[in-house]
């Protein structure tokens, strides 16, 4: 959009020359490419760790529910700090 407006008013009677379809074509694909890609390190870096963290818990609530009530005290007194952790993590930084 930048180059749009530096066209129009620095070349106003050449501006149908500068922006051409072909050109304005190429600026459109680079723009979806770059919102595409953001998408998918979006993806890699906020989706795959959170699913990882959360079947490991699934995983250590599992034991702790098939073990004695100090089995699961320990758990939850150990797993605790980390989840509020990464509560805060994820929970405050936008995307």
């Amino acid at each position: 959009m930048s180059y749009d407006r530096y066209a129009a008013i620095c070349y106003p009677l050449l501006y149908n020359t500068y922006m051409s379809s072909c050109k304005i074509a190429i600026m459109n694909s680079v723009a979806w490419i770059f919102n595409i890609f953001g998408l998918i390190s979006c993806f890699g870096v906020i989706i795959c760790p959170l699913s990882l963290i959360f079947y490991s818990y699934m995983k250590i609530l599992k034991v702790c529910f098939s073990g004695s009530k100090q089995t699961r005290q320990k758990a939850v007194s150990t797993c605790t700090p980390h989840l509020v952790v990464v509560s805060i993590s994820y929970g405050s930084d936008p995307l």
